[in-house]
């Protein structure tokens, strides 16, 4: 290869170089879908929210309204993790632990907010994390029944009618549930799952939404 050849691939590789990393620049902090829910959720949720179709990966501290008919809702997760270690350290088999989460709650209706301790127990064997013993892995907000999983995830099964609105506030209280602003999302079966950075959530104050 001669050395115009080689200046000629040089400069193409470098061309080549820049758009992949202009493009990435580009579309980071931008809203992404994925095929499948990520492994590690928690690299999604340090300043993101992760929408599938039937459940949503929500920051801590951020609040996540819910609604259904006349019912509304808002949930904040306080903490989430590890509260009773694993009592083993085999490679197949790691041994139960127990999990927990804190959250607030607002259920419109009641015009109050009440603090919520979810836990389960999990069993670590060859390589699957399964349930274990009792387990308190539920909320009820009025006819609502969410529920939670890892690490900080909220479901709403089959109920029908339910939106969910994923947001940057960082109060249960005082939220305007009928802002035209907030953006809604219904259970969808054909949904990827959404990333949305937790910055694109913010309201825009110059509208006029009440």
């Amino acid at each position: 290869m001669d050395s115009k050849s080689i200046f000629r691939n040089g400069v193409l590789g470098l061309e080549i170089t820049v758009f992949v990393l202009t493009a990435f620049v580009s579309s980071a902090g931008a809203e992404q879908v994925l095929e499948r829910r990520p492994a590690d959720v928690e690299s999604i949720t340090k300043d993101s929210v992760g929408v599938a179709w039937d459940f949503v990966d929500m920051p801590l501290g951020k609040v996540l309204l819910v609604r259904a008919g006349t019912q509304r809702c808002a949930v904040r997760f306080l903490s989430s993790g590890v509260v009773k270690p694993a009592d083993s350290a085999l490679a197949f088999y790691r041994g139960r632990e127990k999990v927990e989460a804190t959250m607030e709650v607002f259920d419109a209706k009641e015009g109050r907010v009440r603090q919520q301790r979810l836990d389960k127990w999990t069993d670590f064997q060859w390589g699957k994390v399964v349930p274990y013993g009792p387990s308190h892995d539920s909320l009820r907000c009025g006819r609502l029944k969410l529920f939670w999983f890892l690490p900080t995830a909220l479901s709403f099964g089959d109920q029908k009618g339910v939106e969910f609105a994923p947001t940057n506030v960082d109060s249960v209280a005082a939220i305007n549930f009928d802002d035209p602003r907030w953006r809604w999302f219904g259970i969808d079966m054909q949904r990827g799952y959404l990333v949305l950075p937790v910055d694109s959530l913010e309201l825009d104050k110059s509208s006029q939404g009440h």
